[in-house]
């Protein structure tokens, strides 16, 4: 491959990850995930440290595991914090129950549950992928973008699902 290709890709890639961090920043702000007990880890910080990882890398071949920990962090605490605004608190063993729970009190007029459901069933499939690709100590950046993307797109569909006014603040 050319050298000219690979700066074309990377380049798309970047713009990729710039517009999903934009996106996924503005639905936290709208949720509030952007507030919250500075003792703890807020979502948004999390999205912010692996985004700024992600977007400027101290080599050509990044450090996975931190950058994609950091996203799964930001993916879990949204979860956690998701679940402990919604207006109705019910016993939910599982992440995937979360989920539901989330999508059930407070998701989008006109989303189904089975919507939902495909969240929860991507989140399974997601946090695996992080995790996986975390072990890896260090990957190429075209890879690690596109890990990164995969979390990201799950993440922004996850928030955009929720509907901000029936959360508890």
């Amino acid at each position: 491959m050319s050298d000219d290709s690979e700066k074309e890709r990377l380049e798309r890639l970047r713009g990729l990850t710039d517009q999903a961090f934009d996106d996924i920043k503005a639905e936290m702000k709208r949720l509030g995930l952007d507030r919250g007990k500075a003792t703890y880890r807020r979502p948004l910080d999390l999205l912010e440290e692996a985004y700024l990882a992600i977007r400027y890398p101290a080599s050509a071949q990044g450090a996975a595991s931190s950058t994609l920990l950091t996203l799964r962090g930001a993916i879990d605490c949204s979860i956690e914090e998701l679940f402990r605004k919604c207006p109705v608190q019910e016993e939910a063993g599982s992440r995937r129950d979360r989920v539901l729970s989330i999508g059930l009190h407070c998701g989008r007029n006109g989303l189904a549950l089975a919507h939902f459901d495909s969240l929860a069933a991507d989140d399974e499939v997601v946090n695996r992928e992080l995790s996986g690709g975390g072990r890896k100590a260090v990957m190429e950046r075209p890879e690690l973008a596109k890990q990164f993307l995969r979390g990201a797109e799950f993440l922004r569909a996850l928030l955009r699902s929720v509907d901000g006014t029936l959360l508890r603040r």
